[in-house]
C-alpha cells in the first residue's frame, strides 16, 4: 500500500508533471535506442558488402588468372610437335630427339614470356617426358606418374586439374612452392596420351591475396575442393596446427555469408566459390564490423540525455504556467465568493431594519 500512496500526488499539478515526466523518458529511450540500432545495422551492412566486393575481386582476380593459365594450357596441348611427340613410342631415335628439343624451346618461350610460370612438363602415355629443361635434371617418368597432380588430370579425363599450394620436386635437388595446373591430352588407339602439367610461382597467387585488407583484423584465404589450403596469411602457422578454420563447415557453406566459432573467437566468414572449385573466403570479426561502436553509444547517449532535459524543461515551464493561472482564477474566485457574502449579509440587515417580514427575508 505504501508503493501505492507514494504516487498517489496530493496536487494535480504534479500528477501532470510526473505523468508527462514519464511519457518523455519513455519516449527519448525508445527513440535513442532505435536511433543507435539502426544506425549499428547500417554499419554494419555496409561492412559486410564491403567484405563480400573485396571477397570477389579476389575471386576475379584469381579466376582470371587461372582461366589464362588454362588457355596456355590448351594451346600448348594442341601444339602439332606435342601430339606427334605424344604418338611416338619413346625409342630414342634422332626424331625423338629432334622433336624433343623443339618442344623443350618452345616451353622455354612460353616461360620466359610468363615469368609466373616456373616449369612445364609433359608425361606421355608411352613414357616419355619432355620439360623446359634438361632432361637430365628431371625425375623417372615412373616417380612423376605416382605425383597427385598427375594422378588428378587423368581422373578428370580432359578437364584441368588445379590442386593446393604445395611443394613441388619435378627437379632433383630442387624444391619450389608452387600450384599445379595439369590436363590430360586424350590417347587415340592407345597412343598419343600424356600428361601437361604448369606449374605456377606461389608468390603470385600470394600477391593477389596479401594486398586485400579486410577490415582491422581480417583476411582472406582460399581452400581447394578437398579442404587443403591454397593460400592463407598464416599458412606456416595453420600447417603447425597453432591455428585452425572451421574448414568442413566452410567446405559444405553455400556462397555468402556464415557466422561461426573458431575456438574461443567469432568469425564471420563470406565464401565465394569457383568454377574449378576453390573457395575463396574472407574473414572479419564482429567487432570490425562497427570499430567505432563506443562512440555512437556515447553519442546517441548524449543526444538522448539532452533532448530529454530540453523537453523536461519546456513542460515543467509549462505546468508552472498553468499552476500560476491556475492560482490566479483561485484567488479571483476566492475574492468574488467572498465579495458576494458580503452583499448578501449587508442586504439582509436593511431589510430586518425596514421591518420586512421574516419569511422574505
Amino acid at each position: 500500500m505504501r508503493g501505492v500512496r507514494f504516487f498517489q500526488f496530493k496536487s494535480i499539478h504534479i500528477q501532470i508533471a510526473a505523468a508527462f515526466s514519464v511519457l518523455i523518458l519513455c519516449t527519448t529511450a525508445i527513440l535513442s535506442f532505435t536511433a543507435y540500432k539502426l544506425s549499428e545495422d547500417a554499419v554494419t551492412n555496409n561492412s559486410l558488402e564491403y567484405t563480400t566486393e573485396l571477397v570477389k575481386q579476389v575471386y576475379t582476380n584469381v579466376e582470371t588468372y587461372i582461366q589464362n593459365i588454362e588457355n596456355i594450357s590448351s594451346l600448348t596441348l594442341d601444339n602439332g610437335d606435342l601430339k606427334r611427340y605424344a604418338s611416338m613410342k619413346n625409342e630414342h631415335s634422332e626424331e625423338d630427339q629432334l622433336l624433343e628439343t623443339q618442344i623443350r624451346e618452345y616451353f622455354h618461350s612460353i616461360i620466359t614470356s610468363h615469368h609466373d610460370i616456373t616449369s612445364i612438363v609433359f608425361v606421355s602415355d608411352d613414357g616419355g617426358v619432355v620439360s623446359d629443361r634438361a632432361a637430365d635434371l628431371l625425375k623417372q617418368e615412373n616417380v612423376m606418374k605416382e605425383q597427385e597432380w598427375y594422378k588428378r588430370a587423368v581422373e578428370l579425363q580432359g578437364q584441368t586439374a588445379v590442386s593446393s599450394s604445395h611443394v613441388q620436386n619435378l627437379y632433383i635437388g630442387e624444391y619450389r612452392w608452387v600450384v599445379s595446373i595439369s590436363r590430360q591430352l586424350p590417347a587415340h588407339d592407345g597412343h598419343g596420351g600424356g600428361v601437361l602439367l604448369v606449374d605456377l610461382n606461389y608468390s603470385v597467387i600470394n600477391n593477389l591475396c596479401k594486398q586485400v585488407q579486410v577490415g582491422k583484423h581480417g583476411y582472406v584465404f582460399i581452400i581447394d575442393p578437398s579442404g587443403d589450403l591454397v593460400y592463407h596469411p598464416q599458412q606456416q602457422i595453420m600447417n603447425t596446427q597453432l591455428k585452425s578454420e572451421r574448414i568442413e563447415d566452410i567446405l559444405h557453406a553455400k556462397d555468402g555469408t556464415v557466422v561461426l566459432n573458431s575456438g574461443n573467437e567469432r568469425k564471420i566468414y563470406t565464401v565465394s566459390t569457383t568454377k574449378f572449385g576453390w573457395k575463396i573466403v574472407g574473414v572479419i570479426y564482429p567487432e570490425d564490423l562497427a570499430p567505432n561502436k563506443r562512440a555512437m553509444q556515447l553519442s546517441t547517449a548524449y543526444w538522448g540525455s539532452l533532448c530529454l532535459a530540453i523537453a523536461l524543461i519546456l513542460s515543467f515551464s509549462s505546468l508552472l504556467r498553468c499552476r500560476d493561472r491556475s492560482n490566479s482564477w483561485n484567488h479571483t474566485l476566492s475574492l468574488l465568493k467572498k465579495g458576494t457574502s458580503t452583499c448578501v449579509s449587508t442586504l439582509k440587515t436593511r431589510m430586518r431594519s425596514e421591518n420586512w417580514p421574516e419569511a422574505l427575508i
